[in-house]
């Protein structure tokens, strides 16, 4: 059975990509990983805020939505730093909260 999630990002995808490709809130297209990290993590806080969350979907062009593909050890980082990410900002927050 498949995760509601996964079914979810699947339709969210289809329709950001036809008939025309256009982004929307819920879903945002990743060519790479940027090394950006304050943007990112900007990114993950809008998604966190969004009703019902949001996607970033990698291996796709910013612009065109023209697939790029990525590597599995690509994917393995990007789940690692955006992981990194999400755990320091919860982290700082609570750091912060107890003071």
């Amino acid at each position: 059975m498949i995760k509601n999630w996964i079914t979810k990002a699947f339709e969210l995808l289809e329709y950001t990509l036809n008939p025309m490709p256009h982004e929307i809130n819920e879903l945002d297209w990743k060519e790479n990983l940027s090394p950006n990290n304050k943007k990112l993590s900007q990114h993950l806080s809008a998604f966190a805020n969004q009703p019902g969350g949001g996607y970033m979907v990698f291996g796709l062009e910013d612009k065109t939505a023209n697939l790029v593909g990525v590597t599995q050890q690509s994917a393995e980082a990007i789940i690692q730093k955006l992981s990194s990410i999400c755990r320091d900002s919860v982290l700082t927050a609570n750091y912060w909260t107890r003071k």
